[in-house]
Parts: structure tokens; sequence; C-alpha cells
């Protein structure tokens, strides 16, 4: 059960696919973290760069400083591979795909990178937990 605090007691989390759109979910989902203060690190993740309802944003998840607990992937379903391989790369102890369209896209990605010994990485997913071997 401990492989699962990070999913469900995360101590920091990365948004992918944060946004300043009020019409996108990357936005209700940063401004749900802020407003509901998360006790943990908040890292905003936006190829658009600047400041998303005042916190900084990075380019990608390689460029956040420190551990990550949970990514929260909210990007278009073609761009979620190469994602969830950065995910691993960087060491990302869990994570959700809330994308939604993959019917329509037919994406074949979900078969966990090589390296990774995840669960699932499913789309639409409540979650997922990225085992590593010792």
């Amino acid at each position: 059960m401990s492989d699962l605090i990070p999913l469900f007691r995360p101590k920091s989390v990365a948004l992918i696919g944060a946004s300043s759109d009020t019409k996108k979910y990357g936005y209700w989902t940063a401004k749900s973290l802020i407003d509901n203060k998360f006790q943990g690190e908040i890292h905003l993740i936006s190829r658009s760069g600047g400041e998303i309802l005042g916190q900084p944003t990075y380019p990608d998840i390689l460029s956040v400083p420190g551990e990550v607990d949970l990514a929260i992937i909210a990007i278009a379903p073609k761009h979620i591979l190469p994602i969830i391989e950065q995910c691993v790369e960087k060491g990302v102890k869990t994570g959700i795909v809330v994308s939604t369209g993959f019917g329509e896209t037919n994406a074949g990605c979900w078969r966990s990178p090589a390296r990774a010994t995840c669960a699932s990485w499913a789309p639409t997913a409540w979650g997922c937990t990225v085992r590593r071997s010792a």
C-alpha cells in the first residue's frame, strides 16, 4: 500500500497541460490546486511559458526541480506517449491521464515505455503507480 501514497497523498504535483484558458481542464485543475491550498509543491507545465494564476510554468517535466510524486496529464492524446516517457525519465512516481478523445484517434500509446515498470497509463484513468525495480 505504501506504493499508493504518492497517488493519494502527493507531496508534489505536476500539471502537464496547465493553461491560462479558463475553458480548459488545465486551467480548472491549476485553479483548484491553488484555491484549495494544496499543501505540497505545485509545478505547472505549459509550452506557452509565462505564469498561470500567478504561478511560474515550466516548459516540460524534465525542467521541474526536485522530485514529482504525481503527474496529472491533460494534453491531446497524440502527445501523451512522449510525455509519459519524460515522466519515466524524470522518475515521477505516479500519474493520472485525464485527457479525452482516444476513441477518435486510435492512439496506441498505452504500452508503457520498456524502462518503466508501470501497471498502466490508461486514458482517463484514476491513476497508476510506477514501480521501480531495486
